[in-house]
């Protein structure tokens, strides 16, 4: 359950920040800073 598995929160933290950034809302990325290194992979998606 994702509620007891603190180590998984912070990747939840990441992705949506930069979810948000992707859709337009670089607020939550731009708290981040440079601590998170962003590599786009294209997946034909």
């Amino acid at each position: 359950m994702g509620s007891a598995e603190p180590l998984l929160w912070m990747s939840d933290i990441v992705a949506g920040a930069v979810r948000a950034q992707k859709q337009g809302n670089a607020r939550y990325r731009d708290i981040l800073g440079e601590v998170v290194m962003d590599f786009s992979i294209p997946t034909g998606c």
